[in-house]
């Protein structure tokens, strides 16, 4: 694989919608008298059950499109919702441990910033003579699911800068 070899797969089922939603504000039910509708609601079992049901194939279909099998990858990012869904998955797909950083203990759930957050924060080894090839597994609201399989070269600097807030 190379670094101008990046494979996409990105998939969407609104039938789980009210799965993960916040049901009040902006266009959809301004004004709501139940103050609980202004908060993010989430079924947890059915965006679990989502989760380990459509990330193994999704994994299996990035792979068989990429001519790669698990070996030729050296890190799998996951979207760093929830450690037992990461290791779950994990062990389903006899993913070697050092290749699935986490990060959650030091971060939490950052939602959309978590796979770059892994990337830069994961205590990656990189390798000197190759590409580091990496799968990105990003899963939530929606229901909406997506890979992304990426080579970068070894110059690629991959730095993570904290802002002081005011």
């Amino acid at each position: 694989m190379t670094t101008q070899d990046w494979n996409f797969i990105l998939r969407s089922d609104g039938s789980g919608c009210k799965d993960m939603i916040i049901e009040a504000g902006g266009f959809r039910n301004r004004f709501s008298d139940d103050a609980r509708k202004h908060c993010i609601y989430m079924n947890g079992a059915n965006v679990f059950n989502f989760t380990i049901k459509r990330l193994p194939d999704l994994i299996k279909e990035t792979l068989q499109g990429s001519g790669l099998d698990q070996d030729g990858i050296d890190y799998f990012i996951f979207h760093q919702s929830n450690k037992y869904i990461i290791n779950y998955l994990a062990n389903k797909l006899k993913l070697p441990e050092g290749k699935v950083p986490l990060i959650l203990g030091e971060f939490g759930n950052t939602g959309g910033p978590s796979i770059p957050l892994t990337i830069t924060q994961g205590d990656l080894r990189r390798p000197q003579d190759r590409s580091l090839i990496m799968m990105l597994l990003g899963y939530g609201v929606g229901l909406s699911w997506g890979s992304a399989l990426i080579a970068l070269e070894p110059s690629a600097i991959l730095k993570h800068t904290e802002l002081a807030t005011s």
